[in-house]
């Protein structure tokens, strides 16, 4: 039940995202960009001693916007681009979308955080962990690069049902995510191998995993038993049917 509720928020918000804007009853009508009124203007533009081109004017750069094409899959002012124009389109957009999430779960734009709680949880709604390692904010028909220190969620509580093998942990996230540990969502300590301090943590979905908060690893500490594991005997805790050794023995960062 819980894995289908998170496909179908995943969905609602994907839909969400393909919603389009609705524009003020105060924005006029127009044409076209002539139509435009300007509100208020920041800075003064640059006078050259050339006429400037548009972007599109630039040789060899025409060729690699398929406008054609574009009409056909979205309609007009729409263009699909190739190439190395592909690549400055990609690498600008990314320049300007400075954004990162801090080890403690905090979101940043622009160097100041996210206060909106709701913000937040849209965007990590889609958040992916490509197989180079980085992580994306991926729409529809745009893909962003943004940093993360460590990962992206923080389990910051945590609830307990039953004893012993029957025992079920639920963590839940800054932003709201609930997660059952078990087979699909194991819990797992890396050990720096410089400091010999535990990380652990607890996957949410995919591959996207939360750190588990100290308070909520000091819990899971006092419901630790000892239980045999390949032969070897590890601290660990039970949820969900699973055995999930906390020790960190096994793994280093």
């Amino acid at each position: 039940m819980q894995a289908e509720a998170g496909d179908l928020d995943r969905q609602l918000r994907d839909r969400l995202m393909e919603i389009p804007n609705t524009l003020l009853d105060a924005v006029p009508d127009g044409a076209d960009e002539a139509g435009n009124v300007q509100i208020r203007q920041w800075g003064k533009p640059r006078d050259f001693s050339f006429t400037p081109r548009e972007h599109f004017e630039i040789e060899g750069v025409r060729p690699l916007m398929d406008f054609a094409t574009a009409a056909k899959l979205s309609g007009s002012r729409f263009v699909l681009l190739q190439g190395g124009v592909a690549r400055i389109h990609r690498a600008l957009a990314q320049f300007m979308l400075d954004m990162h999430i801090t080890r403690d779960g905090t979101w940043y734009h622009e160097g100041g955080p996210i206060s909106r709680k709701s913000l937040a949880q849209l965007f990590s709604g889609i958040l992916r962990l490509d197989e180079d390692g980085r992580y994306y904010l991926v729409t529809p028909v745009e893909r962003w690069a943004i940093r993360v220190d460590d990962v992206p969620f923080v389990a910051v509580r945590l609830e307990v049902q039953g004893q012993g093998r029957e025992q079920r942990l639920t963590f839940f996230t800054s932003l709201g995510h609930s997660v059952l540990a078990g087979e699909a969502h194991p819990i797992t300590v890396r050990v720096d191998a410089d400091t010999s301090e535990p990380s652990p943590y607890v996957l949410v979905r995919s591959n996207l995993q939360a750190l588990i908060h100290r308070n909520v690893f000091y819990e899971l500490a006092d419901l630790a038993v000892e239980e045999p594991v390949d032969g070897q005997s590890r601290i660990g805790v039970w949820s969900d049917g699973k055995f999930f050794p906390i020790d960190g023995s096994a793994a280093t960062a």
